[in-house]
């Protein structure tokens, strides 16, 4: 035998206020959680265009200072080559002034003090 209970009055007014849910209401609640979720992932993906373009930004200007840096150092390495290499020529000059003056055995000493200068 099935024993029915009896509900109170005030029991019988929750149950008859309690809005049933309806397929309308499942599907609205539905839709408005894809809604705030499609703003989210729009929000995450305009944050990550944005990471994106700093980043190139950042291999651009890192691009851009490597070559200068690069141009720089040429420069530099170029400008003390020619310091040697002036120096070489300095020596050069020397030895030909000693040896227009008549004393060979300071020349071929000038020369080789230039070969090794020039070795090192």
């Amino acid at each position: 035998m099935v024993k029915r209970t009896e509900l109170k009055p005030d029991e019988m007014k929750e149950k008859e206020h309690k809005p049933r849910p309806n397929k309308a209401n499942i599907l609205k609640d539905k839709l408005n959680k894809q809604e705030s979720e499609i703003k989210l992932l729009k929000i995450e993906n305009e944050k990550l265009k944005e990471e994106y373009l700093r980043k190139i930004a950042e291999m651009e200007n890192l691009r851009k200072r490597l070559e200068r840096e690069k141009g720089e150092f040429y420069q530099y390495a170029l400008s003390e080559l020619l310091k040697e290499l002036f120096d070489v020529l300095d020596n050069f000059e020397r030895a030909l002034e000693t040896q227009t003056k008549g004393n060979g055995k300071s020349f071929r000493e000038g020369i080789e003090m230039i070969y090794k200068q020039y070795q090192d």
